[in-house]
């Protein structure tokens, strides 16, 4: 069971997310908070390229700077390549389970990265898939540590959707805003209703996406009554205007059962108020549908042929246009080790020889791009 303590410490970590949606060095707060709640020796959200095979900090705490620029360095040796592929946004797990403790621990990656940091456990989870990345939000105990259990796994889960919500909240906020019109530039690109608002809930600036929201006749959720903003639901309307008016920090509520809609409410702090054309607003209140997360792009393999982790990391690599030499060299197992999973891939996927194998998993594959140089 989770705690009530454990519960106050989740709510205030939920408040600092949905700061980050307009301060961004907030996710230094929620990697800090999350370390305390998890009792986990370090915290980081990192961007991968499974494809281009390239790797980036995004934030980072209790991290070793000269192993965070190593960690970039392993590419195709990297085992959290592959959890990405096979991870759907929004679930919590542990990178070292999926590719097998025993087997993790006789590659390059381990022995060079994570044996000389004494790092003994991983868990996280996938919070965002782009055409061109994957960022992951995960958490790492020492070896002297016990492993992550079941209450880390709950606690995370709390957790994990609201780092996807904020993150595709603040999708359109990626570049630092330095022009009075940019913040609301910004928001006319979100596909997403948004709004600034005062403390009374009179509208201040709306975007086009908002203002379909607050046209919409039939099954309306929003709608503008005197250039206030009113919500359909009476008690959700009660607590989001409440929250509006008491400035208590960053809030979400969610419409409907089964959750249809979020509406996420990020207080304008002063100083932000200088970059706003609109001087008087209070809040940002945003409106984010519920909707079905893609397959991980490299579960069509795993349907469809019942593949193995450790097989579908050689096929990847493989699709790459690696030798087994050069895989055997890369993940630190021997060429007899590769030849074996390459003999059951051909066997699992109905081909004869290696190209045809190739050309026949490509086309299951959805396209990933790389990331810009």
């Amino acid at each position: 069971m989770i705690t009530a303590d454990e519960l106050e410490q989740v709510s205030a970590i939920l408040g600092t997310i949905y700061d980050t949606i307009l301060a961004k060095s907030s996710w230094q707060d929620v990697l800090e908070q999350t370390c305390a709640l998890l009792a986990a020796e370090a915290g980081s959200i990192i961007f991968l390229d499974p494809v281009g095979q390239r790797a980036a900090y995004a934030f980072e705490h209790g991290t070793d700077p000269k192993y965070s620029e190593l960690f970039l360095t392993y590419g195709s040796a990297n085992p959290f390549m592959l959890s990405v592929l096979l991870a759907p946004v929004g679930e919590v797990a542990k990178p070292l389970e999926l590719v097998g403790r025993q087997a993790i621990s006789k590659e390059r990656f381990y022995k060079e990265w994570c044996e000389p940091q004494n790092y003994g456990d991983f868990i996280g989870g996938l919070v965002a898939r782009r055409d061109r990345q994957f960022a992951t939000f995960s958490f790492v105990r020492l070896t002297h540590e016990p492993l992550f259990d079941e209450r880390e796994d709950r606690l995370l889960r709390l957790i994990v959707p609201h780092v996807v919500r904020s993150l595709t909240i603040a999708e359109a906020f990626d570049e630092v805003v330095t022009e009075k019109h940019a913040y609301l530039d910004t928001l006319d690109l979100l596909r997403s209703p948004a709004m600034l608002v005062r403390s009374d809930m009179s509208v201040a600036y709306v975007n086009p996406a908002g203002q379909n929201l607050v046209r919409e006749q039939d099954g309306a959720i929003a709608r503008l009554a005197d250039g206030r903003l009113v919500l359909n639901d009476k008690q959700i309307f009660s607590a989001v205007r409440s929250a509006v008016a008491s400035d208590s920090g960053a809030r979400m509520f969610m419409l409907g059962d089964p959750p249809h809609t979020s509406i996420s409410i990020v207080p304008i702090k002063s100083s932000q108020l200088s970059a706003l054309p609109v001087a008087d607003a209070t809040s940002a209140i945003f409106f984010s549908s519920a909707t079905a997360n893609l397959p991980p792009p490299a579960q069509p393999l795993v349907d469809a042929f019942g593949l193995t982790p450790a097989e579908l990391r050689i096929l990847i690599l493989l699709l790459e246009g690696r030798t087994p030499n050069a895989i055997a060299d890369d993940i630190g197992v021997g060429i007899a080790t590769v030849r074996t999973h390459i003999a059951s891939l051909l066997a699992k996927t109905g081909s004869v020889r290696q190209q045809d194998m190739i050309a026949k998993v490509a086309a299951l594959m959805p396209p990933i791009g790389a990331l810009p140089n």
